[in-house]
């Protein structure tokens, strides 16, 4: 199974869900709308799928595929669960939703978080085509929160990944024109509506011992799908025009946080950070996901399907 990079929610939703659930029934003929007709299990089939108890196993080995799977992408105290519409329909790769929470979880070997949860909305249940290489075959929305702590940016930060993106960073400082710089041993602290780091700065592949002392402080604010530095102060030990080195931090702190990056394959994904706030040491984040079929790619599975014994 192909893995979607980087990764954090939606991609492992979708990662999970394809090897979950099982071959889909017939698909919609490709002279249809672009979004195909969705037929669920009756009331009936349904009650009797329950009581013969069909539904119930099916749930059980599902969520318990889910977890494994899950696991690949997120290290943690994890839970996870995959609601049913029927045994039936799950065979047919439909579900109502699926929801994961959890505490001191790691998403992708990268991103720390004390608190996570995320569920997708009861108005956007999840309906995927058949084949090795599933799309979806409905837009399906997702509410995201989750809670950051000094100590897990600070892992971050200091991960392979933050590491990489703060070192040979490029800045032209005037008068002496492009500059690679690397920030060493960053440390965040969140005080107030405030966060502040302080490390060294060095000309990259200087020798330690150049490096100058740095502080930066900052208020963070949502911007679309990346979290943003607002109302910068910086000081740098002999420096006086610190301009360029501000531009340089605010641009890559909000890399740093930019959720645009993430790609999950033949889908169109719109991230949208609706809260944040700093309280209590802790940082807050609030967002939607919005996860839509590519529609060409869509075209295609359909005609594809289309042309199959029995669809």
């Amino acid at each position: 199974m192909k893995r979607f990079s980087p990764v954090p929610a939606m991609a492992v939703c979708l990662a999970l869900l394809s090897s979950v659930l099982s071959p889909a029934a017939s698909l919609a003929k490709q002279d249809q709308p672009a979004y195909p007709e969705i037929k669920t299990a009756s009331p009936v089939s349904r009650t009797f799928q329950a009581v013969t108890g069909f539904t119930p196993l099916s749930g059980l080995v599902a969520n318990r595929l889910l977890h494994r799977e899950l696991a690949r992408h997120i290290q943690g105290n994890l839970h996870s669960r995959l609601s049913l519409f029927s045994g039936s329909d799950l065979l047919g790769r439909k579900a109502r939703g699926i929801r994961i929470s959890g505490r001191n979880v790691l998403l992708e070997n990268y991103i720390p978080l004390s608190e996570f949860r995320f569920e997708s909305q009861s108005d956007t249940p999840l309906y995927l085509s058949k084949g090795k290489r599933p799309i979806l075959l409905r837009p399906v929305e997702f509410k995201v929160s989750a809670t950051m702590t000094e100590t897990d940016m600070n892992r971050m930060l200091s991960s392979e990944r933050g590491q990489r993106l703060l070192t040979g960073m490029k800045v032209s400082i005037p008068p002496f024109g492009p500059q690679y710089l690397d920030v060493i041993n960053p440390s965040v602290k969140l005080e107030g509506d405030r966060l502040n780091i302080t490390s060294l700065l060095n000309t990259h592949g200087s020798p330690p011992e150049n490096a100058l002392p740095i502080q930066v402080s900052g208020r963070i604010y949502a911007e679309k799908s990346s979290l943003a530095l607002s109302d910068l102060d910086l000081q740098i030990e002999g420096m006086q025009n610190t301009d360029d080195i501000a531009q340089l931090i605010e641009n890559y702190f909000s890399e740093l946080v930019d959720l645009s990056h993430i790609k999950v394959e033949r889908h169109r994904l719109k991230i949208h950070i609706e809260q944040s706030d700093v309280a209590d040491h802790m940082l807050n984040l609030q967002a939607t996901v919005s996860v839509a079929p590519d529609k060409k790619a869509l075209k295609k599975a359909l005609q594809k399907a289309a042309k199959k014994p029995g669809a």
